[in-house]
């Protein structure tokens, strides 16, 4: 009788073909198969409410073990995934403060221990993260999970159920003179100032945004006219009789009203005005007022469907009013303009 020796590795592979075969025979019909991920971490991140070893850490320990108060719904691979409710069942812009958020916190929740999940839970965590003076702050802990975190400003309960964030923005209030001086150095760059209108949108909401968008764009507009004037005289060559010279000429005669006509409807880019402007023997104040009158409806448009861009992205249902504003602003200075062309021929 002759024996056969198999080797160790064939016998491991004929182990496996049998496991694979015996679980085909007693699912046949699961479709469920194990969903394996290969991380870069040297030890399992600790998990203290914010895991460490960076994303690797936060995907192992930190999706799959706490809840947070806005999620990412990952249940397609075939889509990008959008902000759901967690631990807040909803959560808006507050319309008095544009970098303040409102979330109404999921009722009913219960951590692991039996306690209750509710206004004074979310901020204990808020404090464990930022107030360096609470006992249940942390030091490293907290150094490490502002880092993520570096966009809120504050946080308030309002009530047992809602609480308020504050974000960034109203961290720095030297955020506007930052943007306005943005704008003045992309006024003289010829960067489109309806451009630089979206993101006041984007960075202050309606009300402050169309206030720093202004603001920003008649001082551009002062920037371009007085470096063309005093600066740069020959920046723009004017020939006289020519269709331009014609029209800055009008505008010189005009004064702040033809300004402002010339901002409503836009026969000429606006940072090309700003120099062409310059070159002419009109007043700054009148050149700034007119600018500022006639800037406005277009100003209003472009900063309200920032601010509702902004409000679609993070799921916030208050985009609608906005973008309704900003598509009337809109409409009614393309009417002026259609209406003052057909004047003029």
């Amino acid at each position: 009788m002759t024996v056969r020796w198999w080797s160790r590795s064939t016998v491991r592979a004929c182990a496996l073909l049998l496991a694979v075969a015996a679980a085909a025979v007693a699912v046949p019909g699961r479709a469920e198969t194990p969903f394996r991920v290969a991380m870069s971490l040297a030890d399992v991140p600790r998990t203290w409410g914010g895991p460490d070893g960076g994303f690797e850490g936060l995907r192992m320990g930190g999706y799959t073990i706490y809840d947070a108060l806005v999620n990412w719904d990952l249940r397609s691979s075939d889509k990008p995934s959008k902000l759901v409710p967690g631990l807040a069942e909803s959560w808006q812009l507050d319309p008095a403060d544009h970098t303040r958020w409102i979330f109404k916190l999921r009722q009913g929740v219960r951590f692991h221990d039996g306690s209750k999940f509710d206004a004074d839970a979310a901020i204990w965590n808020f404090q464990s993260v930022f107030d360096d003076k609470a006992p249940q702050y942390n030091p490293q802990r907290g150094a490490f999970i502002r880092v993520r975190l570096s966009s809120i400003a504050g946080y308030q309960k309002i009530d047992d159920h809602t609480i308020a964030v504050t974000t960034a923005i109203g961290r720095y209030p030297a955020a506007p003179l930052g943007f306005m001086a943005a704008h003045i150095a992309a006024s003289l760059v010829f960067v489109p100032r309806t451009l630089l209108a979206i993101v006041a949108g984007l960075l202050f909401g309606t009300g402050w945004g169309i206030v720093w968008a202004e603001l920003g764009s008649v001082a551009g507009a002062a920037a371009g006219f007085l470096v063309a004037r005093y600066v740069s005289s020959g920046l723009i060559d004017l020939q006289r009789g020519s269709r331009v010279s014609s029209l800055l000429e009008w505008v010189e005669r005009g004064g702040w009203r033809a300004v402002a006509l010339l901002r409503l409807i836009p026969i000429m880019p606006h940072s090309v005005a700003n120099y062409g402007l310059g070159l002419t023997a009109l007043p700054l104040g009148a050149y700034a007022f007119g600018s500022l009158i006639g800037q406005l409806p277009l100003t209003i448009a472009y900063v309200e469907l920032g601010a509702a861009g902004e409000r679609s992205l993070v799921g916030n249902t208050g985009w609608i009013e906005p973008t309704l504003i900003g598509f009337a602003a809109l409409s009614l200075s393309l009417l002026f303009s259609a209406y003052f062309r057909r004047r003029s021929r």
